[in-house]
């Protein structure tokens, strides 16, 4: 009976967000690869107890990383399966955990990559920090996420930007207080900001920046979009002209890469991995965490000569991520291998 290849990925699985989209994209081209695979959707917390109760035969394990952070304490279910570990971040280092939480991250998850027999990262930064925790480099692949080739894009730019977009849900990491406190700094007011993006109204995160927002006055050049769909989005990208990411860590950054896709400008951190992914891009890099600093950023752009001069960089620009096609054959050549084994 030939094996099946066995994707664990976290609910929802409605999640737009750059892990999940990346999850898909591998699925659906190792699907193409002819490698026989299936998604187990996983529960957060007590989500492997009934997931392994079928007499399917022990199978190669892809274990996207947020799976097993939720649900760590039940890791004892994998013990015994051949297993890919599909790191998006290092949970270890999320922003705004306290340094004993971070430790005992750290531990848990190296021991458990240790025990993996192959490790999936989506840039060379990840990689360098899993060597450096004692990971075998060897056992280490980078597999950036596919950027889509559009086949439309913004052709017309205005003077000056007037429409700001943010992509990402809302959470501490992504840095929205930064932006937020930042933009009301600045005495122009001739902006609107979108922010599509996942939210919960009750979490104390989310209470907070719109305090600061009614803090600042900029109620009325604000929106929070909720979660957006493809369609929605793309409309968003093309309508707006700048995206902001203001994030405090990133080991890829999928809005950047997509917004670069239709033509919009960017500004963002220079958090993680994104100095390095979009060094040859014309992306405007500011000091991560630094309000000064993003703000410079931001009033650089809102006058003609320095809006027409971002904007030049984007018109036709085309960011080339790593061969995915290569990548992939290599990456079924490995799961064929685990499976004859």
């Amino acid at each position: 009976m030939k094996q099946i290849v066995r994707f664990l990925i976290p609910e929802p699985r409605n999640r737009r967000s750059g892990g999940t989209l990346y999850d898909w994209a591998l699925f659906d081209g190792l699907k193409q690869n002819s490698i026989n695979i299936r998604i187990d959707w996983v529960d957060k917390n007590r989500g492997f107890e009934n997931l392994f109760s079928d007499n399917n035969p022990k199978s190669v394990l892809i274990i996207d990383g947020l799976v097993f952070h939720q649900n760590h304490r039940f890791a004892g279910y994998l013990d015994h399966f051949k297993k890919i570990y599909l790191v998006h971040l290092p949970f270890w280092l999320e922003p705004g955990i306290d340094s004993k939480e971070k430790n005992k991250r750290r531990k848990r998850e190296i021991a458990f990559i240790k025990d993996c027999n192959h490790v999936i990262c989506t840039s060379a930064f990840i990689l360098d920090i899993l060597k450096k925790e004692g990971v075998n480099s060897e056992k280490i692949s980078v597999f950036q996420p596919r950027v889509e080739h559009r086949h439309y894009y913004k052709k017309v730019y205005n003077k000056i930007p007037e429409q700001f977009l943010v992509v990402g849900g809302i959470h501490y990491g992504k840095g929205l207080d930064l932006l937020i406190e930042s933009l009301g700094k600045i005495e122009n007011r001739n902006w609107t900001l979108s922010i599509a993006g996942y939210f919960d109204k009750s979490d104390s995160y989310y209470s907070d920046l719109v305090r600061k927002v009614e803090k600042l006055s900029l109620q009325q050049n604000l929106t929070f979009l909720g979660e957006c769909d493809k369609n929605r989005l793309e409309k968003l990208y093309l309508a707006s002209d700048l995206l902001i990411h203001p994030s405090r860590f990133e080991s890829f950054g999928m809005a950047i890469g997509e917004a670069i896709g239709f033509g919009i400008p960017v500004i963002s951190s220079d958090a993680g991995a994104l100095p390095d992914i979009y060094s040859e891009s014309p992306v405007l890099f500011f000091k991560s965490e630094d309000i000064d600093s993003l703000g410079s950023a931001i009033k650089s752009v809102l006058n003609p000569a320095g809006y027409t001069k971002l904007c030049n960089g984007f018109k036709n620009f085309n960011f080339k991520s790593e061969n995915w096609d290569q990548k992939l054959g290599s990456l079924s050549d490995l799961i064929n291998k685990l499976n004859t084994e």
